[in-house]
């Protein structure tokens, strides 16, 4: 039975990875013919892109349908629903565009293409000397926004997971390497922790399902599992937590607004405390994907339910006590 049960995970290990390699060389492709052209050209690539999107990936213009109806229910009629799905298929293609070119503009280009509302919270955050984790969702071009800091000598250490695919994988750090953009793994609280103490700043997307150790918090008027990584980092290092976020205007120019720090609460009921500051995230974010909706990536699986809601708080907090003591 153990072997079979390897060779069918075996089987169904070759197409994926076969499909890994087809996207991976599908990116590195677009890639290079996007670096060919002039920029005039981003918007027909962008619409080509987000076409190629919807048409080999079908689960997940499903996807953005059911949340749409989900979210918005009779707020939005079925031809409005099919419109705003349009516009963030289009978004999503631009973005992507924009990352394809990213490896060839400089501080100088990217000044150029973006500027940054509320710079005064951050630099109030970073005087305090403890920290600062700007923390945003898969809105906008959130890569334009890790580069825009860069441009502007505010160089980020970014938490995220790694690609899938090698070659990927490789394409992308060259990329936010060349924008002064640093990344760590998503489980390294060692690096985020080193960073916040120097009184750096540590970029997190917190708006994706947590499938272990998040707590349950309204996310968009429905129960979202949350993670509690970045609050934890917070009330363990003192670090302020900074909601920021990218948007788009008709000329393809984009603006970073910074918001003022997250109010955590402070009680004696640590749990209790990180369910209300989830909750309080979740609102932030709640309200600019209800502002500007067509930025906000509705493919991912935000309100998947996890198998067990289980504390993660006692893990997190002895995970930082053993990196602190190992320095």
């Amino acid at each position: 039975m153990a072997g079979k049960s390897k060779q069918a995970r075996e089987a169904r290990s070759i197409p994926t990875r076969l499909r890994r390699l087809v996207t991976a060389a599908a990116i590195i492709s677009f890639k290079t013919c996007v670096q060919a052209v002039p920029t005039s050209w981003d918007p027909c690539l962008a619409e080509w892109i987000q076409r190629q999107v919807r048409f080999w990936f079908p689960k997940l213009e499903r996807r953005v349908h059911e949340h749409l109806l989900m979210i918005y229910g009779g707020e939005l009629g079925q031809a409005e629903r099919l419109a705003l799905a349009r516009r963030i298929f289009g978004n999503l293609g631009r973005s992507l565009t924009e990352f394809m070119r990213m490896g060839q503009l400089s501080g100088d280009d990217i000044r150029r293409r973006t500027r940054i509302h509320g710079q005064h919270h951050l630099r109030r955050a970073l005087e305090a000397g403890r920290g600062v984790l700007m923390v945003t969702g898969h809105y906008g071009n959130f890569e334009m926004m890790a580069a825009c800091c860069g441009a502007y000598d505010l160089p980020i250490t970014a938490v995220a997971r790694a690609s899938n695919e090698e070659l990927t994988e490789q394409f992308i750090q060259r990329t936010r390497a060349h924008h002064n953009i640093r990344i760590v793994h998503k489980l390294a609280w060692r690096e985020a922790l080193k960073t916040l103490r120097q009184g750096g700043i540590v970029g997190m997307l917190v708006d994706q399902a947590a499938l272990t150790g998040g707590v349950m918090a309204d996310f968009l008027g429905h129960p979202a599992s949350t993670a509690i990584g970045p609050l934890v980092l917070a009330r363990q290092t003192g670090a302020a937590i900074l909601p920021c976020f990218v948007t788009r205007d008709a000329n393809g120019h984009q603006t970073v607004e910074m918001h003022g720090p997250l109010v955590l609460p402070q009680t004696d009921d640590e749990e209790a405390d990180y369910r209300e500051a989830a909750q309080r995230l979740n609102a932030v974010l709640g309200r600019q994907i209800r502002h500007r909706p067509e930025e906000w990536h509705w493919m991912h699986r935000r309100w998947k339910k996890p198998a067990a809601i289980r504390s993660n708080v006692p893990r997190l907090r002895h995970a930082l006590r053993v990196d602190e003591a190992a320095e």
